[in-house]
């Protein structure tokens, strides 16, 4: 089986819509390496890959080089601070 090595804040689900082309495959991935689809993943950990579902689509984000990275790494307590004050005039 092939794996990849996750890069810096992907998430299981990026690596399932990246290598394999579906969310859905997220289970597949979880399942084979041991892990809870909301894991926080550590750059360059190994992932052992399942089978693509979707081709079409993991050969887009291939070919044109897309590596989605959407973990969240900030508290709920950073997140609130920055959308405050970001929007803090349109609120008021």
């Amino acid at each position: 089986m092939a794996s990849i090595n996750v890069a810096d804040k992907q998430s299981l689900l990026d690596v399932a819509i990246q290598r394999l082309g579906s969310i859905e495959s997220v289970f597949s991935l979880a399942l084979l390496n041991g892990l809870s689809i909301t894991d926080d993943l550590l750059p360059g950990r190994p992932i052992v890959l399942a089978a693509v579902s979707n081709s079409d689509v993991a050969n887009y984000f291939a070919n044109k080089g897309l590596m989605p990275a959407t973990a969240i790494t900030t508290t709920t307590e950073e997140q609130a601070r920055i959308f405050d004050e970001t929007h803090a005039d349109e609120f008021e």
